[in-house]
């Protein structure tokens, strides 16, 4: 028996993500999907990626990405930046869910700090950072960068996966 699967938004489609086509016009990407969407997107708005401008008219699609191959190798310029860029309701997604995530993890950590009886200025202590920067954590209004969250974590005894187990995939 299959189980059914729940779609809430359109980019929970796999023809959302998946990139059918890309084109090159003159400072311009035209992308399709295989939901049956074309976007357009300035090659402006990929810059931080660092093709030269000459180098966009062999960009090639992928399944999940743009592949562009430059003087400095292959660059790949995933399907979600693409969406994120031309879909502002997808952007909005990603934006409320990074702000969902800095907060789960905040409170996690909080969480953590305080099964272990320890309170913030002395995790700060043992991770080498200040009370502030824990307070900043723990309350979602300071992301972490991996630096922190392993020295927070190193400061609690804990490896990644002890503090953030995957769940199970397996039914039950």
């Amino acid at each position: 028996m299959v189980a059914p699967t729940r779609i809430g938004h359109r980019w929970d489609t796999r023809g959302y993500a998946d990139i059918a086509a890309v084109r090159y016009e003159p400072g311009r990407l035209l992308v399709s999907f295989l939901d049956g969407s074309l976007v357009s997107l300035t090659v402006d708005d990929l810059r931080a990626y660092g093709v030269e401008d000459h180098e966009w008219q062999h960009a090639r699609s992928e399944v999940h990405h743009i592949a562009v191959p430059t003087k400095h190798g292959e660059v790949e310029i995933p399907w979600d930046v693409v969406r994120a860029l031309t879909d502002g309701h997808f952007r909005d997604y990603l934006s409320e869910h990074a702000l969902r995530t800095v907060k789960y993890v905040g409170a996690r950590f909080r969480d953590l700090r305080q099964n272990r009886g320890l309170d913030a200025s002395e995790v700060a202590r043992r991770a080498g950072v200040t009370t502030g920067d824990i307070d900043r954590l723990e309350s979602g209004e300071l992301p972490a960068d991996l630096d922190l969250e392993n020295r927070v974590l190193a400061s609690l005894g804990l490896t990644r996966d002890q503090a953030f187990p995957v769940a199970s995939l397996a039914p039950s």
